[in-house]
């Protein structure tokens, strides 16, 4: 990254609280996902692209794919600063890369976006190279730009289907208004969060998730019935790697496909 583009960088500080931790007094994945998306849109809206500018437009911004690597989850209170910054186009997406380090200079995790501008009257997509200046952004580091590529929408499995340790599984939800956020659909990590607590047996105590990569294909909105499942595809001794698929129910089409990977848990 030359100094033009390290000039584009944002430095947000993040303080682990306790309503972002687990059990282990740890962060969550959906809780680094949210200090993501809270990061982007400061920085964008710092660089003349944020929601209020895109909305006087009738545009806003959409999460359309998103790959995540977590080297190590903080812990509870621990303090740390948030990188980010945009990372050129790569039409019809604005890419955006993160990097969460420690006090120490220690990179905790690091992740790699891609972002539709979206009409907020009809729904439809519109050239993100009407809201940024591709130029100014050439030389910016893509972190995991290769990962962001098209996840298939996982087959169902049998529910015997299973690795060592984590089974195929299916269940129903509704979405609640509590799930939803300021575009009045639901909130991207609210999707992890589902897909997450449909595990059961050793995963939460066994487990962690060590990287995971997200299509979000569509939106749901209060009162919506969509169907989740989780598929195990391949364990070793140190990964377990599955998929998992949210599709609207009656054959309302694919919400999102995502890519698992989970290791023993770490210290």
């Amino acid at each position: 990254m030359d100094n033009a583009a390290e000039q584009l960088v944002w430095e947000e500080p993040v303080r682990i609280h306790t309503f972002d931790v687990g059990p282990d007094n740890r962060a969550t994945a959906p809780a680094l996902g949210k200090y993501l998306q809270e990061a982007a849109s400061r920085q964008a809206a710092s660089l003349g692209f944020g929601y209020d500018n895109l909305g006087e437009n009738d545009l806003f911004w959409v999460l359309s794919r998103l790959a995540v690597e977590v080297y190590r989850y903080p812990r509870w209170n621990e303090e740390l600063s948030l990188y980010t910054w945009p990372a050129g186009l790569a039409p019809p997406y604005a890419l955006r890369s993160f990097r969460l380090i420690s006090s120490s200079g220690e990179t905790v995790a690091e992740a790699g976006s891609a972002w539709l501008t979206i009409e907020a009257s009809t729904r439809r997509p519109r050239r993100v190279e009407t809201v940024i200046d591709a130029k100014q952004y050439e030389q910016a580091e893509r972190v995991l730009a290769d990962r962001l590529t098209r996840i298939r929408v996982p087959e169902r499995a049998s529910s015997a289907a299973s690795t060592a340790l984590l089974h195929a599984w299916e269940e129903t939800r509704r979405v609640r208004p509590s799930d939803l956020d300021g575009q009045n659909h639901t909130n991207n990590m609210t999707y992890l969060e589902w897909i997450l607590d449909g595990f059961d047996g050793p995963q939460p105590s066994e487990l962690e998730l060590k990287s995971f990569r997200m299509n979000f294909l569509k939106e749901t909105h209060n009162g919506d019935l969509v169907e989740l499942w989780y598929v195990p595809l391949d364990a070793t001794e140190t990964e377990t790697i599955g998929m998992s698929g949210i599709a609207l129910q009656n054959g309302g089409g694919p919400v999102v496909s995502t890519e698992l990977t989970f290791v023993p848990r770490r210290a």
